[in-house]
């Protein structure tokens, strides 16, 4: 309703507070050029792509709110995206640090922090709900890892980031990078770089252990408890605003799994029995970040949704205009408000989330749930790197159920009498229980640590830095010491073997290798236990411990960051190097 010429001289108010009309010229400018850019570059792309029989994936610019602004951004995420094959997101540069969960740390890029807000609790979600959004997707969320994190950047982290995407259902992922060069500068680290990455041997399990993950969720449909706004409009229209990623922060901690789901796809979204539908996937709410003005087309979608009986949330505040400057009085009164911290009270007790928690440190758990079938999958991911989360898990499912343990490869049975299911996860670690179908009786009970006896033991330890052939001893009946201390090897980057034999009276299901730094291998009389890169470094001894003496071998693969300290490693902590203890043995129950 604005004439041309009046558009034109209003284009500064992109930049300016012009008045009433600001939020209209800027959210018509959003949208012209967004959708432009969706018709003529992204689906122009793909549709050439598809033609020619290849798949069209890749990324855009996300960082700390790129994905809806300007210039360096795209100006919507799911816009840009829309023409491909895949969802995709990137994660470089340090912008998620496993452990850190709830302060802005120095980031190595334009403007130098990193929210965990955005980066751990939204772009993973970015992704994973365009994917169950768009039929085009097929349930594809792709992304790019590992890259330009640094050398100091070792298998146990990445092991975090994986976590972290798999948990946030993003399945398909492009391992960054591979160079040809040896020390190679550019986005480091590089898996194999000329055989002197000491780790590359171990790399496969952590691949195999991210294959496993993502093949457990194939072809199933997400379950999500709410739907969120993805606000580009409300950040673009001014006023009063919030972005959505504390609400993303929040809904996780609390484990209310979600999808983002922009006005786009609202529009054709149905509603009916108080669900919102978008592509076959129903949530039992929409929350809306607090937006103090919004495009009138919006209210309007929101409040068709109300009047179906979909609950429309608005954190803090209600909207007070819109950006046409339309009187909405009639709309917000369909709309509910309430503070943001009181959202995942108020969703609760809608009972519309799958499932809750009432362990310590509840707000790391993080879950993610989808159907397959006859058969509810939950994974479940302990992103405390530091501790055991140890409570239980309240679900509308009951009865028998069955565990995977994905890095061991390993199922187990288990029960959830009236929807109670006893949940132990170790620190930094995931497990998926699987409610429907058969469970063959071949498959072992789930069980828990009963006790542990600690073993006095002293080792023979020998190093192998990287590039050399021979181990050279450096201790002999020797407790255990951090390798890279300051008075010891302080740049040492390589393998540290320890060998030491013990006396069992009595026998043990694990033994518990206690801090390592930081991936390794075991062996108990000759027997190779297997590879683990990250906390806990347990192993089942059952088919090794013998009563009487025992001969133990274990293997630890150094953190490369002591010896190349790049730019890229200075935003990481470096861990210890080699064997710290305390050894124990253990038995379960």
């Amino acid at each position: 309703g604005v004439e041309l010429g009046t558009v034109e001289r209003c284009i500064p108010a992109l930049w300016e507070d012009l008045g009433g009309i600001t939020p209209l010229i800027r959210t018509h400018y959003m949208e012209v050029i967004t959708q432009l850019y969706r018709e003529n570059f992204s689906f122009q792309l793909g549709d050439w792509c598809r033609e020619h029989n290849v798949q069209y994936i890749g990324h855009v610019i996300e960082d700390m709110g790129a994905h809806t602004r300007m210039g360096y951004g795209s100006g919507h995420f799911f816009r840009a995206l829309d023409g491909q094959d895949m969802a995709g997101i990137d994660i470089v540069l340090t912008q998620d640090i496993p452990g850190v969960d709830c302060v802005h740390r120095a980031l190595l890029t334009d403007g130098g922090a990193a929210d965990p807000a955005f980066f751990r609790y939204t772009l993973p979600k970015l992704a994973s709900s365009h994917a169950h959004i768009q039929p085009l997707k097929k349930n594809r969320a792709m992304c790019e890892i590992f890259g330009a994190f640094g050398w100091a950047e070792g298998l146990p982290f990445m092991k975090g980031l994986a976590d972290l995407m798999l948990c946030s259902g993003v399945n398909y992922f492009v391992p960054h990078a591979f160079s040809p060069k040896e020390e190679d500068e550019d986005c480091p680290p590089h898996f194999y770089n000329g055989g002197k990455n000491v780790q590359y041997p171990l790399f496969k399990d952590l691949m195999g252990y991210m294959g496993r993950v993502s093949h457990a969720l194939a072809d199933s449909v997400h379950m999500a408890d709410v739907a969120v706004f993805y606000n580009a409009e409300g950040e673009w229209t001014g006023g009063k605003n919030k972005l959505f990623y504390d609400t993303c922060r929040r809904l996780t901690q609390n484990q209310i799994d979600f999808d983002i789901i922009p006005l786009d796809y609202l529009k054709d979204a149905r509603a009916e029995n108080g669900k919102l539908t978008v592509n076959g996937e129903s949530c039992g709410a929409l929350v809306v970040s607090e937006s103090e003005i919004l495009p009138y087309d919006c209210l309007e979608v929101f409040c068709r949704l109300a009047k179906a009986g979909v609950a429309v949330i608005f954190e803090d505040s209600l909207p007070v205009g819109s950006a046409e400057g339309k009187d909405i009085s009639d709309m917000v009164s369909l709309f509910k408000s309430c503070p943001s911290g009181s959202v995942p009270t108020v969703l609760r007790g809608m009972n519309i989330c799958s499932l809750s928690f009432n362990g310590k440190d509840g707000k790391y758990l993080r879950t993610y749930h989808v159907k397959r079938d006859a058969q509810d999958i939950y994974v479940l991911s302990n992103e405390n790197v530091y501790g055991a989360l140890d409570g239980t898990l309240f679900l509308k499912q009951a009865g028998e159920c069955m565990i995977y343990e994905p890095w061991e490869n390993k199922c187990y049975r288990t029960e959830a009498p009236n929807g109670e299911l006893r949940l132990q996860i170790e620190g930094g670690n995931m497990l998926i229980v699987v409610f429907g179908g058969e469970i063959p009786s071949s498959i072992p009970k789930m069980c828990y640590e009963a006790s542990r006896e600690p073993l006095a033991l002293r080792f023979d330890i020998s190093v192998l830095n990287e590039g050399e052939k021979e181990y050279t001893c450096i201790a002999r009946n020797s407790d255990l010491f951090d390798i890279s201390a300051p008075d010891k090897y302080p740049s040492f980057s390589g393998t540290v073997r320890y060998e030491a034999s013990f006396v069992a009276d009595k026998m043990f299901d694990v033994i518990d290798l206690g801090q390592v730094g930081e991936a390794c291998t075991l062996w108990l009389n000759g027997k190779e236990l297997g590879v683990r890169i990250n906390s806990p470094y347990k192993f089942s001894v059952k088919d090794a411990l013998v009563q009487g003496k025992n001969s133990l071998v274990v293997e630890v693969k150094s953190n490369l960051g002591h010896r190349r300290r790049d730019l890229f490693s200075s935003f990481i902590q470096i861990p210890p190097t080699g064997l710290l203890g305390d050894v124990c043995l253990c038995r379960y129950e």
